[in-house]
């Protein structure tokens, strides 16, 4: 009887590390599909338009709007200074914003007087994109990703 059970625990051990295997890549793989969500999109005129919306991810979502009016349309695309916010049904709200950032400037493009404490220098840019609010309210809190996973 001891023989049977090393091979019972064995094989509960293999039964579950499958079991795990299959709900993790399950998973995995119902978030990296592109799927259309129920949304909207407010035009720069102040419509509202019903539309079936992409989750494009944080930084592609920051840049363009993927949608289609219904399932028999083709896919369109909007930039930000075309529509004023769009909103997908998974509690995602982007608003079109200008607005100013500073960016580094090389190194080789900088005078050797105009270096910063950190031996950085930045340029004040100006930027549109799509901008997630997070926070409702009196004020708006908002946020934009950037390439390199910045805040």
């Amino acid at each position: 009887m001891e023989r049977t059970k090393p091979k019972f625990r064995l094989q509960k051990k293999v039964n579950i590390t499958i079991l795990l295997c299959l709900i993790f890549g399950s998973f995995n793989l119902s978030f990296s599909q592109k799927d259309y969500f129920p949304g909207y999109i407010i035009t720069l005129a102040g419509d509202t338009i019903k539309a079936q919306v992409v989750d494009q991810g944080e930084i592609q979502n920051a840049r363009s709007l993927v949608y289609k009016l219904n399932d028999n349309e083709s896919v369109q695309h909007y930039s930000p200074s075309e529509i004023k916010a769009y909103y997908i049904s998974n509690g995602n709200y982007f608003e079109s914003r200008i607005f100013n950032y500073y960016a580094e400037i090389p190194v080789n493009e900088l005078p050797s007087v105009s270096l910063g404490v950190s031996g950085s220098a930045y340029k004040i840019e100006t930027d549109t994109a799509f901008l997630r609010v997070v926070v409702y309210g009196r004020s708006k809190l908002c946020i934009l990703n950037d390439y390199n996973g910045n805040k």
